[in-house]
């Protein structure tokens, strides 16, 4: 099969090279952070036939993008992030790869906008499966292996994070507890022995995943750590500073103003961003761009550093168990609430709410194509290779933009593994997770603070419960709830976008569940319009 490939669009993490194999990302091996071009031929060395190579990908344990090549067929894998987004196209029975979609969108042949991929993107922040916004303009999907031979492509995932009922484990609660403490400290043992010489930079919330990577960098003695919080002065940014005080890491808080963020959607800087960060299939995040914007312009960061960030622990917890999917779902109802949970963010008409449920229908069929697995792990197989890799960890390459090579302590595949099998019972409200954590790490760094606000299971079915309740509500109610609870400044921030697009004459609706409408809004005004490019 005839093809080209195209790679280099990344701002921190250099593509690989070695006997045909392209590789961009890492992989947490008891060896070290691979790769080189050494290691990566050691891998798959002996591999002759896509079977062996299928096999390699499905066991390495990283972030990473591959593409592999010989005379008779192309491969091409992505981890479960995605977080090095591959696209490709086919014309003239030619197939096209490349890490910058709009290389694939020159050889596509058009300028067309798939209806589908723009219905999934005004209303759930994203392209879903193999769409993008573009016509003829496909992605690879998370934890997939595509093949390309004989002038046909055929796909299919490697893995998954849903479970048969036979495979969920029978281990007691005490011996779970010392399993998920093991399989932590053996995790960061792999991944900090290989970065404790390096700067780090923090992102630190007040929350249980960031604090965890901060306990765990303390322990292992690293000395050049630069925590940071941002946003709106809160009780969380209190205790993210007591925090970095307590394990002596130097804190900086951003603090969002209307000084800081004027104008800033007319910068260069900024225009580079959107275009790097959305890539056609996903929400560019608002959310830390001022902040790492500022830490940069006043030098107290640069791209010698390491940013790891928390993603996406509360997925792999169980946050989602009760508070997003009912632990009790039924498999017919599962395409209905993947649409009322997960595509809020723009009106839809009952024709665009079919046709989305239909494509939902089809992607869940395909994730259970046999109906054996637990209905609710479902559910959170579909939220890990769409809306946590998409949305989530695409979010973090407002690391990579500003040069900065990102890791996921928590994303690493034993860690994954060890908690996908879990009952659910342990997994509903995060309990097991808190509880080691807390335990074992936050208690013993004295970072436990007992005049904190931790949510209860009373607060968490609360919060489930006022979810439920607040599409009812009347628009002006769920207006002065959002700017209430705005502590990332995204009203302001998004005010420019929403004045950009009144001034085309564009007035999208609001449902006044959040401001993503006006970014969602906003980048497809200008993938559709002279100004972008």
């Amino acid at each position: 099969m005839n093809f080209e490939i195209n790679t280099g669009y990344n701002r921190a993490f250099q593509w690989i090279e070695a006997d045909n194999i392209y590789f961009i990302g890492y992989l947490n091996t008891q060896k070290g952070l691979i790769p080189d071009s050494i290691s990566l031929k050691e891998i798959f060395n002996g591999c002759k036939t896509e079977h062996d190579y299928k096999t390699i990908i499905s066991q390495l344990n990283g972030i990473f993008s591959i593409i592999i090549c010989n005379q008779e067929w192309l491969m091409i894998a992505s981890d479960s992030t995605r977080f090095f987004p591959i696209f490709y196209t086919v014309n003239d029975k030619k197939i096209y790869v490349s890490d910058d979609i709009e290389f694939i969108r020159e050889k596509s042949q058009t300028n067309g906008i798939d209806k589908t991929g723009k219905l999934e993107f005004l209303a759930g922040a994203y392209t879903a499966s193999h769409r993008t916004l573009f016509e003829k303009v496909f992605q690879v999907r998370p934890m997939e292996i595509l093949v390309g031979k004989n002038n046909k492509i055929t796909t299919g995932y490697y893995g998954r994070f849903s479970q048969l009922k036979s495979e969920t484990t029978t281990l007691l609660h005490e011996d779970l507890l010392i399993q998920i403490k093991n399989t932590i400290n053996a995790v960061f043992n792999r991944l900090i022995e290989n970065l404790k010489d390096k700067k780090i930079a923090l992102p630190l919330s007040s929350g249980y995943d960031s604090r965890l990577i901060a306990c765990k960098l303390k322990e292992f003695g690293c000395k050049d750590v630069l925590c940071f919080t941002y946003g709106q002065k809160t009780k969380e940014v209190e205790i993210s500073k007591r925090v970095a005080n307590v394990l002596g890491f130097p804190w900086y808080f951003v603090e969002y103003t209307s000084d800081l963020i004027r104008d800033f959607h007319r910068t260069s800087m900024f225009q580079k961003y959107y275009h790097y960060a959305a890539r056609g299939t996903s929400m560019f995040y608002l959310q830390e761009y001022p902040a790492l914007k500022y830490l940069f312009e006043k030098q107290i960061i640069n791209s010698d550093y390491y940013a790891l960030p928390g993603h996406s622990g509360d997925l792999l917890r169980g946050a989602l168990l009760v508070k997003t999917y009912p632990e009790n779902v039924k498999r017919e109802h599962l395409p209905k609430l993947i649409l009322d949970q997960k595509f809020i963010h723009a009106y839809i008409t009952k024709s665009e709410k079919r046709l989305l449920k239909e494509q939902i229908t089809d992607h869940v069929n395909e994730l259970d194509s046999d109906n054996s697995l637990i209905p609710y792990s479902v559910l959170e197989d579909w939220e890990m290779k769409e809306r946590t890799s998409k949305y989530i960890f695409n979010s973090a390459h407002v690391f990579t933009f500003f040069g900065i090579k990102t890791f996921f302590p928590l994303w690493d595949k034993d860690l994954f593994e060890c908690f996908r099998i879990l009952p659910s019972f342990e997994r509903k409200y995060g309990k097991l997770y808190k509880e080691v954590i807390v335990k074992e790490f936050f208690i013993p760094n004295n970072v436990w603070f007992h005049d904190e606000l931790n949510p209860t299971r009373f607060s968490t079915k609360i919060d489930f419960f006022k979810k439920k309740l607040r599409p009812c509500l009347p628009k002006f109610i769920k207006e002065k709830l959002l700017i209430k609870n705005d502590w990332a400044f995204y009203g302001p921030m998004t005010k420019y976008l929403l004045n950009d697009l009144q001034r085309h004459d564009i007035n999208p609706v609001s449902n006044g569940s959040s401001y993503l409408y006006r970014i969602l809004n906003w980048y497809l005004m200008k993938i559709t319009s002279n100004e972008h490019f």
